[in-house]
């Protein structure tokens, strides 16, 4: 005390609210001038101290007595300040170096950080503490402010406070509740409470808490308008963002940790939907992020995400982004923030399960044609069936479009619209449907002859497509031939593997139209009956195996050697047509007559005027000259293609793939395989263990005047003796063979037009040449051709196979037997 005074006596009062035990010992020491009281324990001011005492005037001489004073009464000033969470009284010990967490960026509710200004307990005569009867209550004024400068605001009231605030102790109602909101930036800060002024040295009471305003943030493109930006933050979680299966356009998401260099670690987790999808480091797919238990490390930047199966409700995929600075093995959500997003995953894909034929009848895509005609004389070509689905039904579907690729081309030549409601609004689910019609008329000659099928589906908000279907090779080693694994593709198969023709040069035939050769005739048909010959106006089709068309109407077998007939004759009649070169094609869809429900063979049918004998032969009419062995030609070949690999029956890079190719020659045939990575040319017929072939299309080589179909330009093709001339004669490997033989030769390329077979070739049942054996003396040899129902290989001098209707079994009884044997990778089951 001041001169003249003592203390005579003290009393501390030991306020503890929470039974945290003895706060103040003493006194120590104990005098007039000096009572002394110790602080053993305290944490808030919920624990205030409040001094009682009494001081004494100093009497004459020293002494006490001159009494008179009236008591006095002491209260330490103090504050608090506590994060919610953190209001114990053991929080206190480490105040000073917690950081609670404070989201920049949230919006949820459970992310927002609050705080608590305690009462502050000094004597202004509330919470029933006893009136005091002397001086007068303090009310202290107490001030929050902190160090954030205009990046940090407090919610409370209902009033947002971006500066210090002022609170006076009896006009509010305690304890104070704020909300931290972080408006901007990215750092630690402090938030301060102070308290009243002291009488004495004007010290105020403090108490501080400390915060980081930490920036975790997940983004997609939550509008839809293909790019990331601040639109997108209040739809992220609805509609939230869109991810595809089946696709190559991956839906970025963007991840955001501010500020650099924090301590803590960011993971990003499934919480909701992880099996319909996975997330990958780059858009190539390279690398993937593997949910583990659904959770994964992660670093600030740009990850992928592909869907793997469609949602089954809209938004029933959530990611997290989390910070979390809590010790291992703690937990606290104080220490941690996160942002979400949530997704939809799409599905959009072609329904094609099986490779379809357009003729079968099924809810499943149309993978190829043949060109042929159905019971209604209707081409197989006509409305094509494409299937597809766009899963959820609630996707938000504005435009579908299927794109049309002709071969490789990356630029659509046809767009067509997907299937509509009755009010336009284009239709969502499973099992949609449209048809479509390719051209097949007046193709040009590097057609590929295939179409890929892409479909590209748009959201509302968004011109261009959120999903479209990939077009690539399902396997890049043998480019162009597939379909496509998340795609569809249409094959014109009779088109595309239509065979390229070497013809010689100085062969009068290439393959004709069969209009010259009935024109020659004089538009009629013959018959026999007996030894007379009727002449049959008009042509009697089908006719019977006695009918024949006389190539020059002149009642007799047109055979020998060529300068026995005119220029005229050679150049007219007996020569092809300069631009009016024809291959006729017929097809054997799977299942179909002499077929395999396996593969479809493809066939081809070359018509030429006459055909002269092969070389060799002893007997020749001009050793100058071919001798003309009969007039009328028809041969053939025919490319077997395989639907699927029975190893891989899902893998379309095996889907409708060429498996091997048959050619007729003479009385019998030959059958090699095709190798979809070797197309390349054999040196000669004994070493060919595959077909040739380029750009997807057969390679075949007419032999000079016989116009056997072979498949390699060979000068001395071995040809078996007459009376072995049967299926199965392996003697064009045979290189000690050489009395009779076919010369071909790498020679013209023939252009020609594709025309489906000629009723006049495909049902007549006589022959084109003259035929009677019995009135010419020759043998059946020097007899014209039959027409298909009759055209045929010999199976032993007593039994032939038909061309037309045996395909698979013509195939497998013209397979390679010799070293290296073929027989059982290209025998094809019944």
């Amino acid at each position: 005390p001041v001169g003249g005074y003592k203390l005579v006596d003290s009393d501390i009062v030991d306020q503890n609210s929470r039974d945290a035990g003895d706060l103040w010992t003493g006194l120590d020491p104990k005098s007039g001038s000096l009572h002394r009281y110790h602080l053993s324990s305290a944490y808030s001011s919920q624990e205030y101290v409040m001094i009682d005492g009494t001081i004494a005037k100093l009497g004459p001489g020293g002494g006490g007595g001159a009494g008179g004073l009236p008591p006095f009464r002491v209260t330490v000033p103090s504050v608090d300040v506590d994060w919610t969470g953190f209001g114990q009284p053991a929080d206190e010990e480490q105040e000073e170096t917690r950081f609670i967490i404070v989201p920049l960026n949230t919006n949820r509710v459970d992310d927002i950080r609050r705080l608590m200004l305690d009462d502050p307990y000094d004597d202004d005569e509330r919470n029933g503490r006893p009136d005091f009867p002397y001086g007068k209550p303090v009310n202290p004024d107490i001030t929050l402010h902190w160090d954030a400068g205009n990046s940090l605001a407090l919610l409370g009231g209902g009033n947002v406070f971006t500066g210090e605030i002022t609170i006076n102790a009896k006009s509010v109602s305690w304890p104070l509740d704020y909300a931290v909101k972080a408006l901007d930036s990215d750092f630690s800060f402090r938030i301060f409470a102070r308290g009243q002024a002291d009488n004495v040295t004007g010290e105020k009471a403090i108490d501080t808490i400390h915060g980081r305003i930490v920036n975790v943030d997940i983004d997609v493109d939550a509008n839809h308008d293909g790019k990331i930006d601040n639109d997108d933050e209040p739809l992220e979680e609805n509609p939230g963002g869109l991810a595809c299966v089946c696709t190559n356009k991956l839906t970025p998401i963007m991840l955001t940790l501010q500020p650099a260099g924090l301590p803590g670690k960011l993971t990003l987790s499934a919480t909701m939907g992880g099996h319909r999808i996975r997330i990958w480091k780059d858009a190539g797919r390279s690398a993937e992020v593997v949910l583990t238990n659904c959770c994964a490390q992660v670093v600030p930047g740009t990850l992928y995400v592909e869907g793997v199966t469609n949602s089954t409700a809209a938004r029933d995929v959530e990611l997290r982004l989390e910070y979390d600075e809590n010790p291992q093995g703690q937990s606290n959500p104080l220490f941690k923030c996160e942002d979400r997003v949530r997704l939809t995953v799409i599905k959009a894909e072609f329904i094609d399960d099986i490779p379809d034929y357009s003729q079968d009848v099924n809810t499943d895509s149309d993978n190829f044609f043949l060109r042929e005609t159905n019971a209604s004389s209707i081409l197989d070509s006509v409305n094509l069936d494409i299937y597809y689905r766009i899963l959820p039904v609630s996707a938000p579907v504005a435009n579908v479009k299927i794109k049309i690729y002709k071969g490789e081309s990356s630029t659509p030549e046809l767009v067509l619209d997907g299937e509509k409601n009755a009010g336009g609004n284009y239709k969502t689910g499973d099992g949609l449907h449209i048809k479509w019609t390719p051209e097949i008329d007046g193709l040009a000659e590097d057609h590929p002859g295939f179409y890929r099928l892409q479909l590209a589906v748009s959201v509302e908000g968004q011109d261009t497509p959120v999903l479209e279907t990939a077009i690539a090779d399902a396997d890049d080693a043998t480019p162009g031939w597939q379909c496509p694994q998340d795609c569809l593709a249409v094959h014109d198969l009779v088109w595309k593997h239509r065979p390229i023709i070497h013809c010689h040069p100085d062969d009068l035939g290439r393959p004709s139209n069969l209009d010259r050769f009935l024109a020659n005739v004089g538009g009629h048909t013959k018959e026999l009956a007996g030894n007379a010959i009727i002449t049959n106006t008009p042509p009697a089709i089908p006719g019977t195996i006695n009918t024949f068309y006389d190539l020059f109407d002149d009642n007799r077998a047109t055979i020998g050697d060529l300068s026995e007939f005119t220029a005229a004759q050679r150049n007219n009649v007996l020569a092809s047509a300069v631009g009016a070169e024809t291959v006729y094609h017929t097809a054997v869809p799977p299942g179909g007559t002499g077929g395999a429900p396996t593969h479809t063979f493809l066939q081809y049918w070359m018509f030429y005027n006459f055909s002269t004998r092969m070389f060799g032969l002893p007997i020749v009419y001009d050793p100058g000259l071919p001798d003309v062995q009969h007039e009328g030609d028809v041969e053939h070949c025919q490319i077997a293609v395989r639907l699927k690999d029975p190893s891989r029956p899902g893998k379309k890079a095996a889907w409708i793939t060429p498996f091997g190719a048959t050619a007729s020659q003479h009385y019998y045939a030959q059958t090699l395989r095709w190798d979809l990575n070797d197309g390349s040319a054999a040196a000669n017929s004994h070493v060919q263990t595959h077909v040739e072939h380029q750009n997807g299309r057969l390679v075949i080589y007419v032999a000079r005047g016989a116009h056997a179909t072979y498949f390699v330009a060979d000068n001395s093709i071995p040809i078996p003796v007459l009376a072995s001339q049967c299926l199965g004669t392996q003697t064009m490997y045979d290189e000690t063979a050489y009395l009779i033989y076919d010369l071909t030769v790498t020679g013209i390329v023939t252009s020609y037009g594709l025309r489906h077979v000629a009723p006049e070739l495909k049902t007549f049942n006589g022959r084109f040449g003259f035929f009677n054996p019995a009135l010419t003396g020759h043998s059946a040899h020097e007899n014209g051709p039959a027409g298909l129902p009759h055209r045929a290989a010999r199976v032993s001098s007593t039994h032939e196979l038909n061309l037309r209707d045996n395909a698979r079994e013509l195939h497998n009884r013209a397979i390679r037997t010799v070293s290296p044997d073929q027989t059982a990778e290209m025998t094809i089951q019944p």
